[in-house]
């Protein structure tokens, strides 16, 4: 049942007074390495418009994060999106049966973002005309485990959650670079690390103190990817990086590092 309006926006309110000053400050990086967190999920149609489609994603660095909102196949007008019971920002359909809403913390002039005064994860997130609920789902909020699929009035919510993270070169092989991706779907994981500039040859990985692969390089660049659902090229996922030393190795040195963020 839908909670009364006045109730939401106070305890919505609340809610995220709370939270202001420490959720949406960025996260440092780990180990000097920049990185990025990107958290996607699909909206779940109430049953109203069973047809309504929608996604809703938060980016965030070491110096800015990001919101969107999106929907499809809604009747051409004016809505209302919520977060935590709040209102946040009209969301306009066009006769396509699309739009969009984008929220920016520090938007620049011209920019076509509204201020991101608010954390949306761990929030419920709803597109709504008044007191009728189009599309709603309650945002993900790391490091909980990701979603195996759970199903709402109509449709299946998707959770999507990827990290990336810089690796750190230790100057054992000048001119080093390399990247390290999380990516976690719908309760499939994978992950993949990706170096560049270094000689032609093989390299060792090693995630926790443990070696887990190597890496081929050819033409100065390499990449080996895990799966927890391994395909053609791809290794078991056996492990989580998420808050471990990941390295890069070359003849037993370690070229590249990074403390892998947990979220």
């Amino acid at each position: 049942m839908r909670i009364g309006m006045n109730r939401r926006l106070f305890l919505g309110t609340l809610s995220l007074a709370a939270m202001a000053a420490l959720a949406l400050a960025p996260r440092p990086a780990a180990a000097g390495g920049s990185r990025e967190l990107r958290l996607k999920v699909n909206l779940v149609s109430s049953g109203v418009d069973s047809n309504a489609k929608g996604v809703a994603e938060f980016r965030a660095s070491a110096t800015v994060s990001r919101f969107k909102v999106a929907v499809q196949n809604l009747t051409t007008g004016s809505y209302d999106v919520l977060v935590a019971g709040v209102f946040q920002a009209s969301l306009t359909v066009g006769t396509t049966g699309r739009g969009e809403v984008h929220f920016r913390t520090n938007p620049e002039p011209g920019e076509n973002a509204m201020p991101l005064t608010f954390d949306p994860r761990g929030q419920l997130v709803e597109v709504a005309q008044g007191a009728t609920m189009f599309l709603s789902v309650v945002f993900p909020n790391p490091p909980a485990p990701a979603a195996t699929g759970t199903t709402g009035a109509s449709g299946t919510m998707s959770t999507r959650i990827e990290i990336l993270a810089d690796l750190v070169a230790t100057g054992a092989l000048p001119g080093a670079n390399g990247d390290a991706r999380f990516r976690s779907r719908s309760g499939r994981n994978s992950f993949r690390v990706e170096i560049e500039d270094v000689p032609d040859g093989v390299y060792g990985l090693r995630v926790a103190g443990a070696d887990v692969a190597t890496i081929e390089v050819a033409l100065g660049q390499g990449e080996v990817e895990f799966d927890t659902q391994p395909q053609q090229g791809k290794l078991p996922l056996t492990f989580d990086p998420r808050g471990q030393l990941v390295e890069v190795l070359s003849n037993g040195a370690t070229i590249l590092q990074v403390v892998f963020p947990q979220q």
